[in-house]
């Protein structure tokens, strides 16, 4: 009953533009023609994401052995660090000597209990928690890093996901984020994984950190689909349902 009370509100509207074909289909659901919904609403600059950043993209930039995982969330149920402290546990149990830091860039209600689980884990001196972190701040840091983690249980876009991509990262998102649909393909320039999958994340993890022509790999790839996040997109997609 509620989808159709919405419905009524799209009624005076002619076009929408979205973000993924998950926002496009319910678009088209709550009664916006097909041919009238265009594609990305969430878009970023890539140019002022690497001008910020002060770093080369990867697999330029920092060596790869100085680099190091990262997640850039809210410390909120949803965004799912519990599991990804779990999987990094069992990632660092593989790694040994060889471990990869993880940081955490964020705040929120959480971040006690999310402390409290690293201590209990035994990873104090591997997890990093940076606090919540400004725009140019996350571009340095994931200039720094080595793949980024979003392995939310609800994510309806996923703007990291982009920012990640400008700095040539490869990204291991969970099958709940919108961004997967548009700009990540597994194997190429990331991983897919489900929310309530340590051990798969434990295992891409792996795969990326202990591997350094894969990483560099996914890094050209990342770089090469960047493109799909920039504003331009988002321009275009104006440009496209003003002219029909």
């Amino acid at each position: 009953m509620r989808e159709v009370v919405k419905s009524i509100f799209f009624f005076p509207y002619i076009g929408g533009i979205s973000s993924g074909k998950r926002a496009r289909d319910y678009m088209r659901f709550l009664g916006i023609p097909a041919a009238r919904v265009r594609t990305e609403y969430n878009t970023l600059s890539i140019d002022r994401i690497r001008r910020m950043a002060g770093v080369l993209p990867a697999p330029d930039g920092v060596p790869f052995e100085e680099r190091h995982f990262i997640i850039v969330a809210r410390f909120v149920p949803k965004k799912n660090l519990a599991m990804a402290l779990d999987a990094y546990s069992q990632y660092a149990k593989i790694a040994q000597e060889k471990l990869k830091p993880l940081h955490l860039c964020g705040a929120g209600p959480m971040e006690a209990e999310l402390r409290a689980k690293v201590a209990e884990l035994g990873l104090t001196d591997q997890v990093v928690f940076r606090g919540f972190l400004q725009t140019d701040d996350i571009a340095r840091a994931l200039g720094h890093s080595l793949a980024l983690l979003l392995p939310s249980i609800e994510e309806q876009f996923g703007n990291v996901v982009i920012e990640a991509q400008a700095m040539g990262l490869p990204v291991i998102v969970s099958d709940n984020c919108g961004a997967r649909d548009a700009l990540v393909r597994s194997g190429v320039n990331g991983f897919i994984v489900e929310p309530d999958n340590p051990v798969g994340l434990s295992f891409f993890m792996s795969t990326i950190a202990g591997d350094r022509e894969l990483w560099v790999r996914m890094c050209s790839e990342a770089r090469a689909s960047a493109h799909l996040g920039d504003v331009c997109a988002f321009a275009k997609g104006v440009s496209d349902l003003v002219a029909t």
